[in-house]
């Protein structure tokens, strides 16, 4: 982790000023005022000029409402929401748990997590990673249905809070209306 140092939430309380609901920072400048200082970089993501180095919006926040953060934990956007700083919308997560809400691949055919099509059979093939393990949930006719039973697997195997679901993604759109 080059270049990786602890955000120290002391001198970041020292320089900055946050407003934890809406999720933004500001720097008090000489006549008094405060200026918003985040800067985008791409995708709607926000960054704060620190000690020389470019860091994430909301791990500046999440640090000074939390306190000091080591470099290998992630601050997650909980709702998946890049844009949304928002004390509530942040945690503190692994590396390894941050890893398991990846983004669809550009080349997925299905619309869905861990759904493929399986061409000797011509089913669509249901799969999920579990400790780096690849995990055969079976083959189905309908790729929604395939969907549904990775969906099952992954809360079973990461629990309701860590999973990264096709519901919670918004791709299965009859759950996201019932839910």
């Amino acid at each position: 982790m080059k270049n990786k140092r602890k955000l120290n939430s002391k001198k970041l309380k020292e320089k900055f000023l946050a407003d934890f609901d809406d999720g933004k920072i500001y720097r008090r400048l000489k006549s008094g005022r405060l200026k918003e200082c985040a800067y985008d970089v791409g995708n709607g993501r926000m960054a704060i000029h620190h000690e020389g180095r470019h860091v994430a919006r909301g791990r500046v926040i999440y640090a000074m409402y939390h306190g000091d953060i080591e470099p290998w934990m992630v601050v997650q956007h909980i709702n998946a929401d890049d844009t949304d700083d928002s004390i509530n919308n942040l945690r503190l997560v692994t590396r390894t748990l941050a890893r398991r809400r990846r983004r669809q691949y550009s080349n997925n055919t299905s619309g869905f997590i861990g759904v493929s099509w399986h061409k000797m059979s011509r089913k669509w093939y249901a799969y999920v990673f579990v400790d780096k393990k690849l995990i055969n949930l079976g083959t189905y006719h309908d790729p929604r249905e395939a969907a549904r039973v990775h969906d099952r697997a992954k809360v079973q195997a990461y629990g309701i809070e860590h999973a990264w679901t096709n519901a919670r993604a918004g791709l299965l759109d009859d759950e996201r209306k019932a839910a």
